[in-house]
């Protein structure tokens, strides 16, 4: 199993974080902070989504609102649907969590909001890629 997720897990960071870089590129130059703040909490959700994908792609855990294991297949269209879910998941993830975090006055809010982000966002892409094909198919 540790060999498998070896194996998956370039893949589906490629998969993430590639499609994600027009959000990376718009926080990374226009935010210059670390730790607790936009680019830490943006480092930190592009790692959690990674591992849960990869988590996801190897079946060992089932997404939510579906029955179907594994990951997403890399179709045309679901790979524009992928651009924009994963960049708009990592700017809410950096910036929402560091607004809550802000919000609370306590600065690690931030990275535990950016984890449960990424983490709900993974679990729930592939119901609503799912549901994209289907109506695309009809």
């Amino acid at each position: 199993m540790y060999g498998r997720f070896l194996h998956d897990l370039p893949y589906v960071f490629l998969d993430v974080f590639g499609l994600s870089l027009p959000a990376s590129y718009y926080i990374l130059s226009t935010v210059v902070d670390g730790g607790f703040g936009v680019t830490g909490a943006a480092f930190v959700a592009v790692t959690t989504m990674t591992i849960v994908a990869t988590v996801l792609h190897m079946g060992l855990i089932r997404p939510l609102a579906t029955d179907t294991l594994g990951w997403v297949s890399t179709t045309p269209l679901l790979v524009g649907v992928r651009l924009v879910y994963y960049n708009l998941v990592l700017l809410v993830a950096a910036y929402g969590s560091v607004a809550l975090a802000t919000l609370v006055a306590s600065p690690p809010v931030s990275l535990a909001v950016a984890v449960a982000v990424g983490c709900v966002a993974m679990m729930a892409f592939p119901r609503l890629a799912e549901g994209i094909a289907r109506r695309r198919a009809q």
